[in-house]
């Protein structure tokens, strides 16, 4: 029996320092997750203290230092593989709370059966019985999810719209608390597709959105969006390229400092852009949870840092990480889209038109993310099938609410990195008629 309380003892000792490592690491999200777990269940006071200060608001490093763990809670949180596990760390150390006290609660029964004291054993097991695991219960009242759905249809705002019609139509606009990834070729068009979105969302509707551009720059994101408004030196709308190798004259370039002032105005406390590079879920979680973002955007999959768990292989880091995401937008009510890429197999099949099995590294991509939109543009692989503007698909491969199509059509100014709505005769009769019906987009004020 001593054996086995040491055992026990050993046991919540590890959880106990894993949960304090990660909420070093997350602490927004262990108020948020795991608040209900009472400080009194730790073995070490030190960390009972610990837990303490930091669930009532403290600064975890702050705490740390005061108390003079900082260096131990460092060590320890960099055994932590992400912060999103912080939940299933408080649930371990209060399952390992019970049962150690279940060893102590035995320990005593076996001494009150050697004294025939059978008062003490009643005692003890009526105590027993009174203990729980203390998590909290799963199953929500059905009254409670009934009354909520009644809020969130009355206050309306469910879906966000994307400011394209054709595909605003198809989709009846993004789903607050889903996640959706956003697939296609290198250089197909899926971060000026993005950004569009999120530009018309923020500046528009008025919605708070975060851009985390882990591919480019935030000055070549914005590069992208201004400097086709004016002139480079052959009279045609400049690019990035023309304004870097001053092919444009002074003149447009003051005019380009002025639009550059008023977009910076537009955007501001409404489009958040970070262009870090070493960003993983963990940190996108831990700046949702304090900003409350509307939408955000993830550009690319394929750059978050997660660090893989031991033996995991890398299709499965992604579709973690992609489930991670999926958990971040419905505990946060947010839209989440993230772009990834398609596999250069597609390009040698005979049909080009991407599918989905064809996304990167992982399957469970697909199963774990609540949207996929694939793009397609039939001139990426064929130059002579060019238009202005250039005809693009998305494939609605997978869309769990809301999709009236399987697909929509946008056409892609390639030069000013611009989508419009097109029509294509060979789009559903419903999707024209929408069309037709529709109100006329707002347009975003650059």
């Amino acid at each position: 029996m001593t054996d086995l309380m040491t055992t026990a003892t050993q046991n919540q000792h590890q959880i106990e320092q894993l949960f304090a490592g990660a909420v070093m690491s997350g602490p927004d999200y262990a108020r948020a997750k795991a608040s209900w777990l009472s400080p009194d269940v730790f073995t070490d006071e030190r960390l009972s203290t610990y837990w303490d200060k930091v669930r009532d608001g403290g600064n975890p490093i702050e705490v740390g230092f005061e108390m003079g763990l900082a260096a131990e809670l460092t060590k320890w949180s960099l055994s932590v593989v992400s912060v999103n596990d912080i939940e299933s760390y408080a649930k371990s150390l209060q399952r390992a709370a019970y049962l150690r006290y279940a060893v102590m609660g035995a320990q005593d029964i076996v001494k009150a059966v050697q004294a025939g004291n059978v008062a003490e054993i009643d005692a003890i097991l009526d105590a027993m019985k009174d203990q729980s695991t203390g998590v909290p219960g799963m199953m929500r009242d059905p009254d409670e999810v009934a009354e909520n759905l009644k809020k969130r249809i009355e206050l309306g705002n469910i879906s966000i719209p994307y400011g394209i019609e054709t595909v605003d139509y198809a989709t009846s606009g993004a789903e607050r608390g889903t996640c959706t990834v956003l697939a296609g070729r290198t250089s197909m068009g899926k971060s000026s597709l993005a950004f569009q979105w999120a530009e018309y969302q923020a500046l528009v509707l008025g919605v708070r959105v975060a851009f985390f551009a882990l591919e480019m720059s935030a000055e070549q994101m914005v590069a992208r969006r201004l400097c086709h408004k004016v002139k480079n030196k052959s009279g045609q709308s400049a690019s990035w390229e023309d304004v870097r190798s001053s092919y444009i004259g002074e003149p447009e370039k003051q005019h380009l400092y002025t639009l550059i002032d008023e977009y910076n105005e537009s955007i501001k406390g409404k489009l958040f852009i970070s262009d870090l590079t070493e960003v993983s879920t963990s940190d996108i979680l831990q700046t949702q949870l304090r900003e409350k973002y509307d939408v955000i955007y993830i550009d690319h999959l394929g750059l978050l840092k997660d660090r893989p768990r031991q033996g995991e292989r890398y299709d499965q880091l992604l579709g973690r990480i992609v489930m991670s995401l999926h958990e971040l937008a419905k505990n946060t009510r947010a839209c989440v889209f993230v772009l990834a890429q398609l596999k250069r197999a597609v390009a040698d099949r005979e049909s080009k038109r991407p599918r989905l099995d064809d996304l990167q590294d992982s399957t469970k991509i697909e199963s774990n993310a609540d949207n996929v939109i694939l793009l397609d543009r039939p001139s990426y692989w064929d130059r002579t099938l060019q238009e202005d503007p250039d005809p693009m698909e998305l494939i609605l491969a997978k869309y769990r609410d809301g999709s009236r199509s399987s697909t929509c059509w946008v056409g892609f100014n390639l030069r000013e990195q611009r989508f419009v709505s097109i029509e294509r005769p060979d789009l559903d009769e419903l999707v024209t008629k929408g069309l037709e019906e529709a109100n006329g987009q707002s347009e975003i004020p650059f």
